[in-house]
């Protein structure tokens, strides 16, 4: 069962006041979910730093998390089973979510058929990363994007972009380019 992690309430507040603080948290929660529609979703995973104990040898607290681009909000976190990893814990924590209408992303981790048709079955468009460890699929949309160049883009649907950034004493230009398989193009 996926939990949203929240921080505990001081033990002296009353019961009463607790529930209402509760409740007050969960329809900020609802009023922010409806906000989310149309908006990027980041789902990924990061390891707690100083979370591990190594005299009793407990492992670091891995969690995976959403977040919300345009309202700069933690839409939810799902902690990750000591024995298991993202591939687990990404769909209790897409369960919980509204994402009717928004854009998922996900690295590579996230790249599962499973993952994927769960994301859809819940209104939501998404752009995952793939990586050659994801054989036949990999080779699919390298296929793709090969064809693509060699007709110059033309007949297919694409996007491109192009960011300039300069920090940190370096300069950075990264160029995108997105290809939608469309028609009868199925890529597993």
């Amino acid at each position: 069962m996926a939990s949203l992690l929240m921080t505990p309430l001081p033990e002296f507040l009353p019961v009463s006041t607790q529930n209402n603080y509760s409740n007050v948290f969960w329809d900020g929660c609802a009023q922010a979910r409806q906000l989310t529609e149309g908006e990027i979703v980041s789902i990924d995973g990061k390891t707690l730093r100083h979370s591990y104990d190594k005299t009793s040898g407990k492992a670091a607290i891995h969690m995976v998390s959403a977040w919300a681009s345009q309202n700069r909000l933690v839409l939810g976190q799902v902690k990750v089973d000591e024995k298991s990893n993202e591939i687990t814990a990404i769909p209790k924590l897409l369960k919980v979510l509204y994402l009717e209408g928004c854009i998922v992303t996900l690295d590579a981790m996230g790249c599962q058929k499973a993952i994927v048709s769960q994301i859809v079955e819940q209104g939501a468009d998404y752009v995952i990363t793939v990586k050659a460890n994801q054989g036949k699929l990999y080779e699919q949309v390298e296929a793709l994007f090969k064809q693509a160049l060699k007709k110059d883009w033309a007949g297919g649907v694409h996007t491109q972009y192009k960011k300039k950034e300069a920090g940190h004493g370096r300069s950075e230009t990264r160029f995108y380019r997105c290809l939608t398989a469309s028609g009868g193009t199925a890529l597993y």
